[in-house]
């Protein structure tokens, strides 16, 4: 006797305020794609389409409810699981970004550690764009392909050398075309 067809689950999902222009975009549902993960299953994503977006706002926790369809051939998802969810933004369009932690607010700007020369770095004023999920677009101040420090930003901001073998640094990162 079969009691339930989990063939295809419905996710219910609570999206923050500043979240729902991702998905309404022009005011309707235009049925994005989403991929959600939950902890039973990590690194294995399974794919659906938002059908539904609800048209009330929790005011506790400023979220609306979204609705999901996800198709489950293995019948893996249950009713009850907990899960993460992503609407992938793409436009095909390429921007050029670095990761959020390589940029470093100030009271007069924003700027990033650039190599320069040798072990040498220089501190570079730039203009941040938009903000994706990890990486921030900047718009103005770097070239594609330039390198710019990821982290240790600190040693270099007192005169520290991070050293020929990038001692201190933790890692050089390129700028990330997306």
């Amino acid at each position: 006797m079969l009691l339930a067809d989990l063939s295809t689950v419905w996710a219910w999902l609570d999206v923050y305020e500043q979240d729902l222009s991702t998905i309404l975009g022009n005011g309707s549902v235009s049925h994005p794609q989403i991929t959600v993960e939950t902890k039973a299953f990590p690194g294995r994503l399974f794919t659906g389409e938002i059908n539904h977006v609800g048209a009330m706002m929790n005011e506790e926790t400023r979220t609306v409810k979204l609705r999901a369809h996800l198709a489950n051939p293995e019948n893996l998802l249950r009713p009850g699981m907990f899960c993460k969810a992503r609407i992938p933004q793409g436009t095909g369009e390429e921007v050029l970004a670095v990761g959020g932690r390589q940029c470093f607010p100030t009271k007069a700007a924003i700027f990033v550690f650039k190599h320069w020369r040798e072990d040498y770095y220089v501190r570079c004023p730039v203009e941040k764009g938009r903000e994706f999920a990890s990486a921030v677009e900047i718009s103005d101040g770097l070239q594609a392909g330039e390198m710019v420090i990821a982290e240790g930003r600190i040693s270099v901001e007192i005169g520290r050398s991070p050293g020929k073998d990038g001692s201190g640094l933790r890692g050089l990162m390129g700028c990330l075309t997306y």
